[in-house]
């Protein structure tokens, strides 16, 4: 089936990003290009799950190379954890790539900041920690919140 090879291919290259990060840093570009391609068309949770986990070992890999699409990476991961319909095995992948991408890239590289370009993004990374059943999920939304840093009151009030 189409959609078990799809989600193989992604999870061996998840797995070569792991574990051959020289040999990736070589082919970051086109294998960067053809995750974002497949992220926007992929509608299968289990796939797209496995393809944002992939994105998520590939910017841990290989952090320089990324950082020229970051912004491009960032609409995509805050659309994933942000879509109503999505799974939960989809948001975590979502999550831990938002994760590595955060941890990895430079502020300039993300300017505007993640709050200011995304407003809702506070409230939707709130309610899941208020949803999320498992433990190690809501330490990761605690990570990713951590790592956005402090907000300003008087401008989150308003």
């Amino acid at each position: 089936d189409e959609r078990q090879r799809q989600e193989g291919a992604a999870r061996l290259l998840r797995l070569l990003s792991r574990h051959c990060p020289r040999l990736l840093r070589t082919y970051c570009a086109p294998i960067l290009q053809t995750l974002l391609t497949r992220l926007r068309t992929t509608l299968h949770a289990p796939t797209a799950s496995e393809l944002l986990l992939a994105l998520g070992e590939l910017v841990r890999t290989t952090p320089r190379s990324v950082e020229p699409q970051a912004q491009e990476l960032l609409d995509i991961l805050v659309a994933a954890l942000q879509r109503p319909s999505a799974s939960s095995t989809r948001a975590r992948a979502a999550l831990s790539a938002l994760e590595a991408l955060l941890c990895s890239a430079s502020p300039s590289a993300l300017s505007p900041p993640p709050y200011e370009r995304y407003p809702s993004l506070l409230d939707t990374l709130l309610a899941s920690v208020a949803t999320e059943q498992s433990e190690g999920a809501r330490r990761s939304v605690a990570r990713v919140l951590g790592v956005l840093g402090a907000l300003e009151p008087r401008k989150y009030r308003d």
